[in-house]
Formats: C-alpha cells, structure tokens, sequence
C-alpha cells in the first residue's frame, strides 16, 4: 500500500512539472496589442491618422504604423500576422523583452522594421529571415547581449542592420550570410574588444557596387584581424573612431582600392613604412586624427610620403610636435 501511494505521488508530481514547465514557456502576452495608440498612413506622403485604443490587427490595410510608448513586453508568435499592403511597421519604446520564432507572418510587402528602444537582449533565429521583403532592420537601443546564428541570413533585400547602443561582446560572423546586399551594418556603441578572424565571415559575400559601411565606433577594441578584413572583396568604408586601436598594419593593409578607415581618437602611436607604402601606391582614405602619434613619426609621414600619392593620408597628434601649434596637423 506504501509503495501504490508512493507510485502515485510521484506521477502526479512529474505531470505537474510537466505541467509547470510548459505553462512558464508560453508566450504570456499574446494580446498586448489588442489596444494600442497608433499612427498609420494609407499611402506614401498621405496626411497621417492617429487612432487611440485601436485593436492593432484591425490596421491591415495601412501600408505604414507606427506604435510608440506601448506596453507590450513579449512578440509571441503569429502577433504581427496578415498584412498584405503593410510596409514600414514601427514599435518603438513598447518594452518588448523578447521575441519569438515566427512573430511576423505573411507580411510580404514589408520593407522597414523598427524595434528600437525597447529591452531586448537577445535575437532569436526565425524572427527575422522568414520576412524576405525586409530592407532595413533598425534594433538599436536595446539590451541586446546575443544574436543566434543565421538570424538575419538569406534575406535578398536586407541592406542595413543597425545594432548601435547595444551590449554586444562578439561577433561571430554567421548572422548575416546569404544577404548579399548588405550595404550598412552598425555595431557601434557596443562591447566589442577586438575582430576576429571570423568577425566578418558573414559579409565576404557582400556584392553592393559602391562601398560596405561597417560602423564599429565607440566600442572597446584594441585589435582588427587583417584576415577579417582581406575577406571582404568590395570597397569598405570602416568606422573605428574612439577605441583602443595601436597598431594600425593589419587595418590598413588589408583594405581593398578605393576603401576609407577612420580611426580618429584611438591610441596610435606611430604610422609605419609598411603602412605609408602601401597608401603611397594604393588609392585608399585613411584618418588617424587625434591619435598620440610620436612627433618623429609625424617627421616619417612627411618623409615617406614626396612625391607622387595615390592615397590620401590625414594625422593630426595630440602630442605638442609644434612651438606655434600644441596640435600638429599634418595632412597628405
């Protein structure tokens, strides 16, 4: 008799944590957005319409919406669903923390996402690359501390993804594969410490015909992979500015004809010949402005550099290299 009680004790405590684990998984906020101040547009440049309280789902004819200052917490999956002519959808400062799988569905025609300001920290697969039709991505100002790889590839129209004033630490270089237009990416005001190797797998296959922005300024990195960057097979336009740069070879040879790198406000010390060589003979744009360059160096640059310039070189130092001028600037 013990052991039929205990038999049964024990089933009845493992369906209950059945129980328990599923009901802690489910999407608890399927109906945030069955009352929300909206401002939409029936068509491009039409005089906007502000609803108040409006059942989100009833807006499936507008081509634009924008929800600012909700409270919706979660996007569980299926709650942005059927909006044929929808194509700019704003959620911004509406407290979403999370998002799931499968949140946006048959929204073909849609073109702008924004789920800036909001508390997100981490990025799931199957959020995103399911909307093909997606052109730009805008998740800046978030908490976001983690993407899962493939979160943004295969997606033929994406060209900006912006992810500035985040906590992101590392890239791995599988979020992005498989969009090749891809044009803009912004990691700036993150967490970055150095690129890897692998950083910028991702947009190796990058095909835009003028140059790849890629903005990682305001980070905390000390160290670029020239192979990361020696990858990359379009002219780049790198954003560096205030970080921990040093030594600025690997950034710099590494750069295809016709690309700039700005790493204004780093802690360059020296520029040197191998680095002065290659912009003598290389049609590239590189600014190293309000480094600590050693005077000497300055000298070098000024050396190194007669004569004909295929590239252009701006350095301004920090150091006090002139009697008349405590900053001197010296421009090639």
């Amino acid at each position: 008799m013990r052991v039929f009680n205990g038999t049964v004790l024990l089933v009845t405590l493992v369906a209950f944590a059945v129980l328990f684990k599923g009901s802690s998984a489910a999407c608890l906020d399927k109906f945030a957005l069955s009352s929300v101040d909206a401002l939409v547009h029936k068509q491009r440049n039409a005089k906007a319409i502000t609803f108040l309280a409006k059942n989100f789902n009833e807006l499936d004819d507008y081509i634009s919406i924008d929800v600012i200052g909700s409270n919706v917490t979660e996007l569980c999956e299926g709650m942005v669903k059927n909006f044929p002519v929808l194509e700019s959808l704003t959620l911004v400062n509406a407290n979403i923390t999370s998002i799931e799988s499968g949140a946006f569905q048959n929204v073909h025609r849609l073109k702008d996402l924004s789920l800036a300001v909001n508390r997100l920290k981490h990025i799931p697969r199957g959020v995103f690359n399911t909307v093909k039709s997606l052109k730009g991505i805008y998740l800046s100002n978030n908490q976001i501390e983690s993407i899962e790889d493939a979160a943004f590839s295969e997606m033929p129209n994406l060209k900006s993804i912006h992810l500035a004033h985040n906590k992101i630490a590392t890239l791995s270089g599988n979020i992005l594969f498989g969009s090749p237009n891809i044009s803009l990416v912004d990691f700036s005001y993150n967490k970055l410490t150095t690129i890897k190797d692998t950083s910028l797998d991702d947009l190796q296959y990058s095909t835009v015909r003028n140059h790849l922005k890629i903005f990682l300024q305001r980070n905390q990195i000390d160290s670029v992979s020239k192979y990361a960057l020696a990858k990359l097979k379009v002219p780049i336009k790198l954003h560096l500015e205030f970080n921990r740069i040093i030594n600025v070879s690997d950034v710099i040879t590494s750069l295809r004809e016709h690309s700039s790198v700005y790493l204004d406000n780093n802690k360059v010390q020296c520029v040197s010949d191998d680095v002065l060589k290659f912009i003598k003979w290389t049609q590239i744009s590189v600014n190293i402005n309000r480094n600590p360059v050693q005077c000497q160096c300055v000298e070098n640059v000024d050396k190194v550099l007669n004569g004909d310039v295929k590239g252009e070189l701006n350095v301004i130092t920090t150091l006090p290299c002139s009697l008349e001028n405590p900053f001197f600037g010296n421009q090639l």
